[in-house]
Parts: C-alpha cells; sequence; structure tokens
C-alpha cells in the first residue's frame, strides 16, 4: 500500500510539474521578447528627438521613429517556439540590411543648418520648392543588423529562465 501511496503521490507531483511547465514556457518567451524588443531599441541609433540634449547618433536622424517601433510577436505550440522581430517604419530594412545610393535629386528635400559648420540635419517638405542632389559622396549605407542581435538576446534570456524553471520543477518533483 505505501508504494502504491508513493507512486499516486509522485503521479499528482508530474502532473502539476507539466501543467507548471507549460504556464512557465509561455511567461519565458513573453519575457525573453520583451527583452529583445528592448534590446533593439538599445541597438538602434537614437536622435534629437529621443534625446534632445544629445547629439544624434544615427547620420541625419531627426524623427525617431525606427528605434520606438520595434514590435514582436509569437506563435507557441506544444513543439515550437516562432519569435518574429519586426519594424514597420518604411525605411526599417534600409537601415537594417543597409543600401547603395544612386545619385539623384529629391524634390522636397533640405538640410537645415543652424550655423555654417553645422553638417546639417535632413528634412522633407514637399511645399518647400528645390531639392537636393543626394549619393554625391555616400554610395553605400551600412546597415545597422539589429535583429540578429536583438534575436541572440532572446534566445540568452530564455535559455536562462527555461533552466530556472527546470530547476524548479526538479526541485518540486524530488520533494518527499
Amino acid at each position: 500500500m505505501a508504494v502504491k501511496s508513493n507512486i499516486k503521490k509522485f503521479g499528482n507531483r508530474v502532473i502539476k510539474a507539466t501543467k507548471k511547465a507549460e504556464k512557465l514556457r509561455k511567461l519565458n518567451v513573453k519575457d525573453a521578447r520583451y527583452e529583445m524588443v528592448l534590446r533593439a531599441k538599445e541597438l538602434t541609433p537614437r536622435n534629437k528627438l529621443d534625446d534632445p540634449e544629445s547629439e544624434p547618433d544615427g547620420k541625419n536622424t531627426e524623427t525617431g521613429g525606427l528605434a520606438s517601433n520595434w514590435k514582436s510577436s509569437q506563435v507557441v505550440t506544444d513543439v515550437d517556439i516562432k519569435v518574429r522581430l519586426t519594424n514597420n517604419m518604411k525605411y526599417a530594412s534600409y537601415v537594417e540590411n543597409g543600401h547603395k545610393i544612386k545619385k539623384h535629386f529629391v524634390p522636397g528635400l533640405h538640410i537645415f543648418k543652424e550655423n555654417e559648420t553645422d553638417p546639417g540635419v535632413l528634412y522633407y517638405d514637399e511645399e518647400e520648392s528645390g531639392g537636393i542632389v543626394v549619393g554625391t559622396k555616400t554610395k553605400e549605407v551600412e546597415g545597422i543588423h539589429v535583429v540578429p542581435k536583438a534575436k541572440q538576446r532572446f534566445f540568452e534570456v530564455y535559455k536562462m529562465l527555461q533552466q530556472k524553471t527546470i530547476d524548479s520543477i526538479n526541485k518540486d518533483l524530488n520533494k518527499e
């Protein structure tokens, strides 16, 4: 009878541990996704609107939209986790992956300079006449490659959280 009782108690602990593992797995994915987005935002060059007191990190950045638009989504099944990091800004892929620049005229694109030594900041105003020719000096812009670095952060955090989950469940299962 004592053996049957112990087997039943252990079986109950296994059922509780399985439910706990499923719940914690979903929470771990959520927490790791949060860290991934945070890392993407940290790696994206800042600009004057993000921090008006600082100099922009990115060349000719003005709006701050790229850093603030990193989002993640997930699909968690019994056997698989699919996590996606996206940015819905029109120019996000160009900043992420880099791009070539052909010399061309852009109507409505202007340079705002506070003084003669100021390199200036690009701004677009289609109502203002004129524009500038771009691609004269810079032939290619290198990408910042935030996505692989942010995904690496996801895996680091997820692995650490899953190890904590395993340790906790092992502790629960080994209770007398």
